[in-house]
């Protein structure tokens, strides 16, 4: 059998699992499979190109599958779609079943899927070079803990999809007709992945002894991981019993999502989710930590160590990634966090809404987190019904938070931060410096390793953001008596803030964009924190009042350095809350969206999904969304003057959400194709040019 040619150039340029000499040496034009697999580096190659469908965890995320622009943490800069970024248009609503996307699941799943048959039905032994009966079995594993992958991943984006696991690849002679798969059922699809998981991560090593050569080979952590995410999702309300999708039927009148409620759908997602919790704790896998010379947490360093230490034993062992990819985009996460007047493509920005809902260094949240059903029911509504300036809450104005002063002294904390300005020999750094906006003033940690605000300290610069907007100064004026410097990130084009925050979550204080100075970075595929949280959320959906609640949300508070809860009597460092379940699903999903913000950017998308919260996070022009004044050029708080930086804005275009919106559309060149299939819900309504 001849093999295409494109898979070959990619089998070549994508193989990481192997020593890299070969990719100076031409692709042979033609190659039969007995070529391929007789041979270890072209057999390995193979086997890299199956490995190449998981998605980058920085990267991907955020530009090529849009996970980050159609939630609510991170809003890059609109005007970037010209260059690429179709997940922008998305956002405000271009949107129909002729949309290009350069996710591509729908096509880019099967081929994965295939090549992985094609890969377990070929591999052999080559005891001559070193591959031997062990390895063949190992890497069939991999082979189907992939295939199990990405039919996750399939049916995340899709919903149902066209399911067949068991059949051998198919040959590329089939004819067509043979090839038109219908879509199965969502439940069919979930308990088969479920089991396969389960069967081949207990098969699989949990970690493995060769070093550089075997990191980032799936293990059975990534098994365990994936089954506990995909079963939490699967108990939520978007495909849990959601009546919207009663009548969704394919073309054997299978009904393809649950018809009821199904509440040991959550005991699933418990049991899974407490498995990679005990799988960890065995392995002493735990959050990662710094300690201050008094022994005290330093929860800055704790955190940034935690977001971009490596877990490669080579490099850092960090012990809180679970599965890591060798590589990530991690230069381009950088650029476009790095500020435009450093030479930086300075226009991924941080929601508002992002930087209200951390709390104050004491706890206290600035909004309170128990007004709804998510952080935005604390924002008054207009009469055009978008959401403006929210109630604050008077217990963080006793904290010092306030949107209409400015600090009047430096805040120093004790920690070894390497973002800070002034770091003492007494092990104390400066936070905040004076003239701080007091929005940002005595928050908590995970506010300043998340977010680049108005003057915040800029390491690689030795010099303060500039984000006030230069387009609009006046004739002979200066941003010099402000920000102590000439230099402008903020010139009002696509590479400017446009919410006047830029991000900040997994950078590397030091790492330079402008010099071209960056510290290696893995691809942070699963973290701890997660299934804590995964954990605690199913716990209190079918046991609240659990002691284990408390517990693994404070094991992440405690590493934060925020005060942990207590349902009793409150003690030092302690905030006592209510163990009623409304009010831990509300205090638990503000911890998820403050711990897994920003980088984790396939999290926050897949919580508002699941929980369907989307018509209420992403619809709408207003203050949620926005930031400060992405025109002001005043180090001022008056409503009344529009050259004010320091007021809440509504930035940039409407957002727009419908109830199509939560799955990708089938192209509609495939529906024409293959008459087997149906339409995702509500997208049938759609003509192709957008309109209902």
């Amino acid at each position: 059998m001849k093999i295409y040619k494109y898979i070959l150039v990619l089998v070549a340029a994508m193989s990481a699992m192997t020593s890299c000499n070969y990719l100076d040496k031409e692709p042979d034009t033609e190659l039969t499979l007995d070529m391929v697999f007789d041979d270890k580096v072209r057999m390995e190659g193979w086997l890299a190109y199956v490995y190449s469908g998981l998605p980058d965890p920085l990267w991907g995320y955020l530009n090529k599958y849009g996970c980050a622009t159609l939630a609510d943490d991170v809003k890059p800069s609109y005007l970037w779609h010209q260059w690429g970024w179709d997940c922008n248009m998305r956002a405000v609503g271009v949107w129909a079943t002729n949309t290009s996307w350069s996710g591509d699941v729908w096509a880019n799943m099967p081929k994965k899927i295939r090549e992985a048959k094609v890969f377990m039905e070929n591999v052999h032994a080559i005891e001559s070079d070193d591959v031997y009966q062990s390895d063949v079995d190992n890497m069939k594993l991999e082979c189907r803990a992939l295939i199990a992958y990405y039919y996750w991943w399939f049916l995340y984006w899709y919903g149902p999809c066209p399911f067949d696991p068991e059949s051998p690849s198919v040959p590329t002679s089939t004819p067509i007709d043979e090839l038109k798969y219908g879509q199965k059922p969502w439940d069919t699809i979930v308990d088969w992945i479920d089991q396969e998981l389960k069967e081949v991560g207990d098969a699989l090593p949990v970690e493995y002894t060769q070093g550089e050569r075997t990191f980032g080979r799936i293990n059975r952590f990534f098994c365990y991981c994936t089954r506990a995410r995909m079963l939490l999702f699967s108990a939520s309300p978007l495909v849990n019993g959601n009546p919207m999708y009663y009548d969704h039927v394919n073309k054997e009148g299978e009904k393809l999502f649950p018809q009821s409620y199904d509440e040991t759908k959550w005991q699933r997602a418990l049991e899974a989710n407490k498995a990679v919790i005990d799988l960890a704790e065995d392995y002493g896998y735990e959050l990662y930590k710094v300690y201050n010379d008094d022994g005290t947490i330093d929860p800055f360093m704790s955190l940034l160590g935690g977001s971009t230490t490596p877990f490669d034993p080579q490099r850092g062992n960090n012990r809180e990634v679970l599965f890591a990819r060798p590589s990530t985009s991690y230069q381009n996460w950088v650029a476009f966090s790095t500020p435009h007047g450093y030479r930086g493509n300075g226009g991924l920005c941080v929601t508002q809404s992002l930087v209200d809902a951390f709390a104050m260094s004491n706890g206290v949240y600035p909004f309170d987190p128990l007004a709804g059903d998510y952080e935005g029911d604390y924002y008054e509504i207009d009469s055009k019904g978008y959401k403006t300036i929210p109630v604050i809450n008077p217990e963080a104005v006793a904290a010092g938070y306030s949107e209409t002063e400015f600090s009047t002294a430096p805040e120093y904390r004790t920690t070894k931060w390497g973002g800070s300005r002034d770091i003492r020999d007494d092990g104390t750094a400066m936070i905040t410096d004076v003239n701080t906006f007091k929005m940002y003033v005595n928050r908590e940690p995970r506010f300043y390793l998340t977010v680049k605000y108005n003057e915040m300290w800029y390491v690689p610069a030795q010099r303060k953001c500039c984000f006030y907007n230069s387009a609009y100064l006046n004739s002979g004026e200066t941003f010099q008596d402000l920000v102590g410097h000439t230099s402008i990130d903020n010139d009002g084009t696509h590479d400017a803030p446009a919410c006047g925050y830029l991000l900040n979550k997994s950078v590397n204080p030091g790492d330079d964009n402008k010099n071209g100075s960056f510290s290696y970075q893995q691809g942070k595929f699963y973290g701890l924190t997660e299934f804590y949280l995964n954990y605690v959320e199913c716990l209190n959906k079918l046991h609240p009042g659990d002691p284990d609640i408390l517990k693994y949300l404070n094991l992440i508070r405690e590493r934060a350095g925020v005060p942990k809860y207590t349902w009793g009597a409150a003690g030092e460092n302690e905030i006592k809350v209510g163990s009623d379940q409304e009010t831990m699903d509300r205090l638990i999903k503000r911890e998820r969206r403050v711990e897994l913000c920003a980088a984790d950017t396939d999290i926050r998308f897949s919580d508002l999904r699941r929980w369907m919260l989307m018509e209420k996070v992403c619809e709408a022009q207003d203050y949620y969304h926005g930031g400060m004044n992405f025109t002001g050029t005043k180090r001022s708080t008056d409503k009344n003057d529009p050259r004010a930086f320091y007021v809440r804005t509504a930035n940039g275009l409407p957002r727009v959400w419908k109830p199509e919106y939560y799955w990708m559309p089938i192209f509609q060149t495939e529906i024409d194709k293959n008459e087997n299939l149906v339409q995702l819900p509500f997208w049938e309504e759609v003509a192709s040019d957008g309109a209902e």
